[in-house]
């Protein structure tokens, strides 16, 4: 992103807002009256500004995957990884999905090695369970 197109959104109230947020150690936060593409121009700008992890949390996986798609083009592609589920589907959990178990296992590595500016997931991701290095060495 362009360091005017940067400016320009780090003087938007809703990043404002954001930064104080930020700063004042408030680790969850939530933006509201924004659509579009410009939420991923704020996250941008924010992350620019703050050198700091973000999590971002998207409704469903369409609108998550469409977040990821519109940071991959303001940010550097590594900056930015995805965290999907690893089944196929809801109701057949026995399926998994190689590519998005691939895709989870480098999201998780880049957020424990804190490698990742961002992360973008759903809730269903969010809810699977991750087993421990304990729980693994002790299998």
């Amino acid at each position: 992103m362009s360091t005017e197109l940067k400016h320009i959104y780090l003087h938007n109230p809703h990043c404002k807002n954001l930064l104080q947020n930020i700063e004042q150690g408030k680790k969850e936060n939530h933006v509201s009256g924004i659509s579009g593409a410009a939420i991923s121009f704020l996250i941008s700008a924010v992350t620019h500004q703050t050198k700091k992890f973000q999590l971002l949390i998207a409704p469903d996986k369409e609108k998550a995957a469409y977040l990821l798609n519109d940071l991959e083009a303001l940010v550097d592609k590594e900056e930015v990884l995805f965290l999907p589920e690893s089944y196929r589907r809801a109701y057949d959990t026995d399926e998994t999905d190689n590519a998005n178990v691939l895709m989870r296992t480098e999201a998780l590595n880049a957020i424990s090695e804190k490698k990742a500016s961002i992360v973008v997931t759903y809730p269903n991701a969010i809810c699977e369970k991750v087993m421990t290095q304990y729980e693994i060495q002790t299998r």
